[in-house]
């Protein structure tokens, strides 16, 4: 996919039947959706990431659904612990030669955060404008999705962004991504 310049979406997964704790039989109150799922995303990328693959293929383009679960949120912490484990016990977990951040910042991430503009605020914070595409979960949710699709266009209406801005987020981030032939943009 590198070589051929054509991005590859990833969507996490989960299932009821692992359960949440020890000792349980299956996960409750549908937490494997809820939490479960930003999680997968989050671990995923850090797999990508932390094995090298991302620094292997510096032309490859990973789009995370879910506004890259966790990883906006927690990359101050990533980014902490990576200096810190190597301080305090004097090893290293991988060998990047660029800051993890870096090879994080490269996946897009979408705005299928079911609505929630301080989660695409985030995501945009931490990756940039640029990395941030428009999705919503379809055909998840109620009404048959429409619900998402209204929501998340809400949320995006939301963020404060300058009209450019939206239409980068909305049409021009996925153009440029995806090599779709719609002319210069």
């Amino acid at each position: 996919m590198a070589e051929l310049g054509r991005p590859i979406f990833i969507h996490p997964q989960g299932e009821i039947s692992v359960p949440d704790y020890e000792g349980e039989t299956h996960s409750k109150y549908r937490l494997w959706t809820k939490l479960r799922w930003p999680y997968a995303t989050a671990m995923a990328l850090c797999r990508l990431v932390y094995t090298g693959v991302m620094e292997k293929f510096p032309d490859l383009k990973i789009v995370t659904h879910h506004c890259g679960g966790f990883i906006p949120f927690v990359a101050g912490r990533l980014d902490w612990a990576d200096d810190v484990n190597e301080m305090l016990m004097g090893q290293r977990d991988f060998y990047l030669k660029e800051n993890a951040l870096v090879y994080f910042r490269r996946f897009f991430y979408d705005t299928a955060t079911n609505g929630n503009p301080a989660a695409l605020r985030c995501g945009m914070e931490f990756a940039g404008i640029d990395q941030l595409v428009f999705g919503t979960d379809l055909p998840f949710g109620n009404q048959l999705g429409r619900r998402l699709i209204r929501e998340t266009i809400r949320a995006v209406e939301r963020m404060g962004l300058t009209d450019d801005e939206k239409l980068k987020v909305y049409r021009d981030n996925a153009v440029r991504l995806m090599k779709l032939p719609l002319g210069a943009i």
